[in-house]
């Protein structure tokens, strides 16, 4: 059967599935589609199938959801006042309660507590993720401030797409612990309330973490921006300087090269060797003013 069960105790005790049909207080179910037949009456998680963000929502007979964290596969869950139900068919929760169960142990246990440190350990990773994710940020600042462009736009983006990403799912997972903190059905404690609370500041920090890893990622696009438009303007400059100094040798080029019969040069036999010295001096004359006007 794949199904597990545990007891909500002061440690988190795996128990027979035929648990489910007795009245005993604090269960947490993981479970997969084809085993709802055996679910408690009324406790059904919404299907994740195409789940796309992190919800949650009051029902009469439960509170009820979806869980799309980054990187891991989706998962629903059910919450009555004294059953936890998850839909879990891709394996992100069962880890964590075999975890749990395996290091955790509570003085006054509850469902408060025990979603609690369910949270804590699936997000435990992500400020390692954010840091991977600055770290890589920093890696394309460098890039770009060294002169290497190479797929810098590519590799921003895909960046910034997974940055995106965790943005929306922070957002998502406080208006989620809201719902919690309503409390709308009655199933928390003031305690349970205040964990919550401390787990939604924790997103709040982690979401303000995202935040300044896509505030990053402008800063370094608006940096390789300002790189390519100082390459252009070093490339106009050299354009500008070459062509100003040519300027009078196409000048001189055009008026000899119209060749009239009493044009005395063409008849003079230094004439050849008077234009390269004439072009020379008009050369070294237009780089000699750009200099003193600091113009190169």
């Amino acid at each position: 059967m794949d199904m597990e069960c545990y007891r909500i105790g002061q440690v988190l005790q795996p128990v027979e599935a035929a648990a489910l049909s007795q009245p005993d207080r604090g269960l947490a179910v993981v479970w997969t589609m084809r085993e709802e037949q055996l679910l408690p009456a009324g406790v059904m998680p919404p299907s994740v199938r195409g789940a796309r963000f992190c919800k949650a929502e009051r029902r009469k007979e439960c509170l009820c959801g979806a869980m799309v964290i980054p990187g891991r596969e989706p998962f629903g869950y059910a919450i009555t006042g004294d059953t936890v139900v998850f839909q879990d068919s891709g394996g992100t929760v069962r880890p964590c309660l075999k975890q749990i169960a395996k290091e955790q142990s509570w003085r006054e246990p509850g469902l408060g507590i025990f979603l609690y440190d369910v949270w804590e350990l699936l997000t435990s990773d992500d400020l390692k993720q954010l840091s991977e994710l600055e770290r890589r940020i920093t890696k394309l600042e460098n890039t770009v401030l060294s002169g290497v462009s190479g797929a810098f736009h590519q590799n921003l983006m895909a960046v910034r797409r997974k940055v995106m990403v965790y943005v929306r799912y922070y957002a998502q997972m406080a208006d989620m612990i809201y719902k919690f903190l309503e409390n709308g059905n009655g199933y928390f404690s003031q305690e349970d309330l205040r964990l919550f609370q401390l787990f939604r500041e924790r997103i709040g920090r982690l979401g303000e973490e995202a935040q300044n890893l896509r505030e990053h990622c402008l800063q370094v696009w608006e940096l390789f921006q300002a790189e390519l438009d100082l390459r252009q303007n070093r490339i106009m400059k050299v354009l500008t300087i070459v062509t100003t100094v040519f300027m009078p040798l196409t000048l001189l080029v055009g008026w000899y090269g119209m060749n009239f019969h009493n044009m005395p040069e063409l008849s003079w036999e230094h004439g050849y060797l008077a234009m390269i010295l004439v072009s020379g001096l008009t050369v070294f004359l237009t780089i000699w003013l750009l200099k003193k006007k600091k113009l190169w």
